[in-house]
């Protein structure tokens, strides 16, 4: 607890709070994008392995139908093929968006960690300038209480 010579207690205040603040929101709104985009990516790994799975699943009905003997007229053969054909496309397209969602991820975190490191600089800051103001305060303290007692020891000596 300081007070200054008037009695009033001293208060720090940091000339960038607002700064601060903001800067906090910004982080927060950008771990917001970054959770969206680790939950898009994951949504994407996750079509892409049930497309793998449905046309792996596809090719080993076609590979048993031949395997177990079964005869299979041309046009059933060629609409077989065309569906491994559009499942093989689809794959392609899907890897394609999950590439994207994960580059979308990682610029997104890069962001994210510049945006903290913005926040830390700036709290560091404040602390660093909080200790100079406390040491500041200190040393009026101790300079006000030595001028009072010197004071009243001269107050004294000159009564005797």
């Amino acid at each position: 607890m300081s007070n200054n010579q008037s009695g009033k207690k001293k208060k720090f205040t940091y000339n960038l709070e607002t700064i601060l603040k903001v800067r906090e929101i910004y982080k927060k709104q950008q771990e917001e994008k970054f959770s969206l985009a680790q939950t898009k990516l994951q949504e994407e790994r996750r079509k892409e392995k049930e497309i793998k799975s449905f046309q792996q699943k596809k090719y080993n009905e076609l590979r048993e139908s031949i395997d177990g003997g079964a005869t299979l007229n041309f046009s059933d053969l060629l609409l077989r093929k065309t569906h491994l054909e559009k499942l093989a496309a689809d794959v392609k397209e899907q890897e394609k968006i999950r590439q994207k969602a994960a580059k979308r991820k990682e610029r997104e975190r890069r962001t994210l960690v510049e945006k903290m490191k913005d926040q830390k600089v700036m709290e560091k800051d404040k602390h660093n300038k909080l200790l100079k103001w406390q040491k500041n305060v200190r040393k009026e303290e101790t300079k006000f209480l030595d001028d009072l007692s010197s004071g009243q020891f001269n107050a004294r000596k000159s009564n005797d």
